[in-house]
């Protein structure tokens, strides 16, 4: 049970992730003979999305609702270890071929087992009454995370008519990819974290009125479909499209307006770990910031230049996500918290600082026609150096607790 319950295998998975990434962020410096820029990429997206926030997902909604439940862990368990296979398939396969068969085949076999995962959890919630009565606003999240989760899959699906078409150069290729990503990271990975984050607050005990969280919930999710609009803009869409796209901004800024409103006058105070409430606080701040991107990107072309792009996934996958579940992990012990994983945690929150500093400064010269930051490729492979050598020392002492543990 514990080797199944804890952060280890994920967190492994985020570490070789975030070295892909520094090695996509080494190649414009130095050229590798025989390593595919765009091969690289689809490994390094595929295994942070699915081998890390994932898995760090299933585990945590396993963790909150079904630890102590009579639901049957034994099928959890099974889906979660074949999941990791689809994601050692991908690592392996993308790099040498991209996309080409066996890496569709084992990202197909995890589209297919997050159909299975959604059942279970949708079966399992009804299987357990007390579930409501705790974790009423949490599991709202939950729920719409997993419809979200389903809804992303169509993005993949479309690319295999797509390609047959012979419509890889067309737009739609393209749209098809913002698709799945926006409803992986606007959608599953966010709703799923707000719940997880209401989860830590129903265990306190940390009271917000339940009509509340519900008209955040409707304002997030409400605007959450028509939000896809804003990644087509790129595309010069009809105005209608356009118009729909800056309402979802808007409602989704009005909604996490309300949501730290909610934060604020709530007795977070309850929380009483240093490391955790820094964590949320940053995670939060991310989201704040993310909310107000999607809306300036209505007038700035925030989603057409590349380092804008890639500084905006970013800020989602690590700076919300990826933030938020390590606090989520030390506060329900799925993670241990030393001296060596604070020291490691500053590590990486100045790696990924720095780094959206300087993509997001890249995209105002581009916009302004400034060309290039002085030494832009080498500072941003050193901002890429911090990140998976904290990821390396947090692992490293889950390691040491562990045997520490085993020879008391």
């Amino acid at each position: 049970m514990k080797q199944f319950y804890d952060l280890k295998v994920p967190l492994l998975n985020l570490i070789i992730a975030t070295l892909l990434g520094g090695l996509l962020r080494y190649l414009p410096i130095s050229y590798i003979e025989g390593i595919n820029f765009r091969y690289v990429l689809h490994a390094h997206s595929h295994v942070a999305f699915l081998g890390w926030v994932y898995l760090a997902i299933f585990i945590g909604i396993l963790h909150v609702y079904f630890l102590n439940s009579p639901v049957q862990i034994k099928k959890y368990k099974i889906q979660f270890w074949l999941t990791q296979v689809s994601v050692l398939g991908m690592l392996i396969s993308f790099p040498l071929q991209g996309y080409a068969l066996f890496s569709i085949l084992f990202s197909s076999m995890h589209i297919l087992l997050s159909y299975w995962f959604t059942y279970s959890v949708y079966k399992g919630l009804q299987l357990v009454p007390e579930i409501k009565e705790k974790h009423s606003g949490s599991v709202l999240f939950i729920k719409a995370s997993l419809i979200l989760l389903l809804i992303s899959s169509l993005g993949p699906w479309s690319l295999g008519i797509i390609m047959a078409k012979g419509l890889s150069f067309h737009p739609v290729y393209t749209l098809s990819i913002y698709f799945y990503l926006y409803f992986q990271y606007n959608g599953w990975f966010t709703f799923a974290a707000l719940g997880l984050f209401l989860a830590i607050l129903e265990k306190n005990n940390i009271h917000i009125d339940f009509k509340k969280i519900k008209l955040f919930f409707w304002l997030m999710f409400g605007a959450c479909i028509p939000g896809y609009a804003l990644y087509t803009l790129w595309a010069s869409p009809p105005v209608m499209v356009q118009w729909i796209a800056l309402m979802a901004s808007v409602v989704q800024t009005a909604g996490a307006i309300l949501f730290l409103y909610l934060i604020k006058t709530s007795e977070t105070d309850k929380i009483n770990n240093k490391t955790i409430k820094y964590l949320l606080l940053f995670a939060l701040i991310c989201f704040t910031f993310k909310i107000f991107m999607q809306l300036g990107g209505n007038y700035l072309p925030i989603f057409e230049i590349r380092t804008f792009i890639i500084g905006y996934v970013h800020l989602i996958v690590i700076g919300v996500i990826s933030i938020f579940l390590l606090a989520f992990a030390f506060y329900y012990r799925l993670l241990i918290s030393g001296l060596l994983t604070r020291m490691a945690i500053i590590l990486i929150l100045s790696g990924f600082a720095f780094s959206e500093l300087l993509l997001f400064l890249q995209g105002v010269f581009s916009i302004t026609r400034k060309g290039l930051i002085p030494h832009y490729d080498i500072l941003l492979f050193v901002s890429s150096i911090l990140m998976p050598l904290g990821f390396i020392i947090i692992f490293l002492e889950q390691l040491q607790k562990k045997k520490n543990h085993l020879s008391t």
